[in-house]
C-alpha cells in the first residue's frame, strides 16, 4: 500500500513538474523570441552580431516592483547593448536598409567621464529605485544614469504627495505602474502586462518567472529524486521480503512434505503397535493358557510323584518280605538235608535224587519255583517307570 501510495505522490510530482516544464518551455519560447519588445529591437536583435544582448538581460528585480521599474524604464527597457558606436551605427544602417524599423542602443563604450552616479538618499520619499534592482556590473552605469532619480512610491496619491515634498527632485513609480516625472507630467492608465508583474508580455515579469520556474522544475526534481529513491528503497525491501516470502513458502511446503512423511511414518507405526499389542495380547493369552496348564501339569507331576512314592514303600516292603521268606525257604532246606543226612549218614542213596526229584514234582506249583505260595504278590496293574523294577523283583522271587 505505502509504494502505492509514493507512486501516486511521485506521479502527482511529475505531472505537476510536466505542467511546469511546459510553461517554462512557453516562457523561454518567448523569452528566445524577445516577445513584447518592439520590431526594430528583435530584428537588430536576430540579425546583427553585434548586439551584445538587452538591458533587460542584465538586470534583475523583485516581483514586486516589475511594473515600477518596467513603467520608469520605458522604452529604455528594449535598449539593445552594443561595445563600440561603430556597432550601433552598422545596426541603424541595416535596420534603415531593410525597413524593420527603430531600436534604441545603449552603447557600453560611452561614458561621460563627468558623470557623478546618483546615491540613494535614504531621507527622500519612497524608496530609491537603485536599491531594488541588481544589475550586472557591465550596466550598472546605464542603471544610474537612468533611475538614479527614481523613487518608488504605492500609488499616485503618494507620489504627488512626495513630488511636493521633494519639490519636484525626482521621478516617482508607483506599484501599480503609474509615473510621476520631476516635469510633474503623469503618466498611467491600463497596462497591458496588467498590475501584477507576471503577463507572459511583461519583461522582467517573464524572465522572473522563467527563474522560478527553474527553481520550481529544481525543487520538484529533488522532491521526485528523494520519492523515487523511496520508492527504490521500498521496492528493494519489498523484492527482499518477496524474496524471504518466497523462501519461506518453499521452506513450508518442505516442512509440509516433512510432516505428511512424519504422518504416514506415525500411520505405519500406528498400524504396527496395534498389530504389536494384538501379538502381545495373543502371547500374554498363550502364557495364561500355559501357565493353568503347567499348574495341572505340576498338580498331575505332584500326584503320580505321590503314586511312585508309595509304589516304591510297597514294593520295598514286598521286597523285604520276598527276601524274608527266601532266608525261610533256605533255612528249611538246610534243615531237611540236615534231616536227611543224619538219617543217611555218609551215604547218598540214588533214591535220594529221585526222591528229591519226585518231591520236587510232588511240590504244589508254587514251590517248584522256590517261592511259598504266601510270598508270591498278587497280580497288579504297575507303573511304566517301574517296569523294570517288577521284573527284577519276579526273578529274585523265582530264585
Amino acid at each position: 500500500m505505502e509504494i502505492n501510495q509514493i507512486s501516486q505522490e511521485l506521479d502527482t510530482v511529475l505531472r505537476a513538474q510536466a505542467g511546469v516544464k511546459s510553461r517554462l518551455n512557453v516562457l523561454e519560447q518567448l523569452q528566445g523570441s524577445h516577445e513584447g519588445f518592439g520590431a526594430g529591437a528583435q530584428a537588430a536583435l536576430k540579425q546583427s552580431k553585434l548586439a551584445l544582448g538587452t538591458l533587460a538581460d542584465r538586470i534583475r528585480v523583485p516581483d514586486q516592483y516589475v511594473v515600477a521599474i518596467e513603467s520608469a524604464l520605458g522604452h529604455n527597457l528594449q535598449l539593445v547593448l552594443t561595445e563600440q558606436p561603430d556597432a550601433a551605427q552598422q545596426i541603424f544602417a541595416d535596420l534603415a536598409t531593410n525597413k524593420k524599423g527603430r531600436a534604441n542602443i545603449g552603447c557600453l563604450g560611452l561614458k561621460n567621464p563627468d558623470f557623478k552616479p546618483a546615491s540613494a538618499d535614504e531621507s527622500a520619499p519612497g524608496e530609491s529605485a537603485l536599491k531594488v534592482i541588481e544589475a550586472d556590473e557591465s550596466v550598472a552605469y546605464l542603471i544610474n544614469g537612468l533611475l538614479g532619480n527614481t523613487r518608488i512610491v504605492a500609488d499616485l496619491a503618494a507620489a504627488t504627495a512626495a513630488w511636493q515634498q521633494s519639490n519636484g527632485a525626482y521621478n516617482f513609480a508607483t506599484l501599480t505602474g503609474d509615473l510621476l516625472n520631476r516635469q510633474g507630467i503623469y503618466t498611467g492608465g491600463s497596462l497591458n502586462s496588467g498590475a501584477n508583474g507576471k503577463a507572459p508580455s511583461s519583461i522582467l515579469g517573464r524572465k522572473n518567472q522563467i527563474a522560478g520556474l527553474k527553481t520550481e522544475i529544481e525543487q520538484a526534481q529533488a522532491q521526485g529524486d528523494e520519492i523515487s529513491r523511496r520508492k527504490g528503497a521500498l521496492q528493494s525491501e519489498q523484492t527482499a521480503l518477496q524474496a524471504s516470502l518466497h523462501q519461506a513458502q518453499t521452506e513450508l511446503r518442505a516442512q509440509e512434505v516433512a510432516i505428511a512423511s512424519r504422518e504416514g511414518e506415525f500411520k505405519a507405526l500406528k498400524s504396527s503397535l496395534q498389530n504389536l499389542s494384538f501379538r502381545i495380547n495373543t502371547v500374554v493369552h498363550e502364557i495364561q493358557s500355559l501357565t493353568v496348564q503347567a499348574e495341572a501339569g505340576s498338580q498331575k507331576r505332584d500326584s503320580l510323584a505321590a503314586q511312585v512314592a508309595d509304589f516304591e514303600a510297597r514294593e520295598k516292603s514286598v521286597t523285604e518280605r520276598v527276601a524274608e521268606l527266601g532266608s525261610g525257604i533256605d533255612a528249611l532246606r538246610q534243615q531237611r538235608d540236615a534231616a536227611l543226612s543224619a538219617r543217611l549218614p555218609g551215604r547218598r542213596l540214588p533214591w535220594k535224587a529221585a526222591s528229591a526229584n519226585s518231591n520236587s514234582s510232588s511240590r504244589p506249583a508254587g514251590l517248584k519255583s522256590g517261592r511259598l505260595p504266601s510270598a508270591r504278590p498278587r497280580p497288579r496293574a504297575r507303573s511304566p517307570i517301574h517296569a523294570t523294577k517288577s521284573s527284577a523283583f519276579t526273578t529274585n522271587a523265582s530264585r
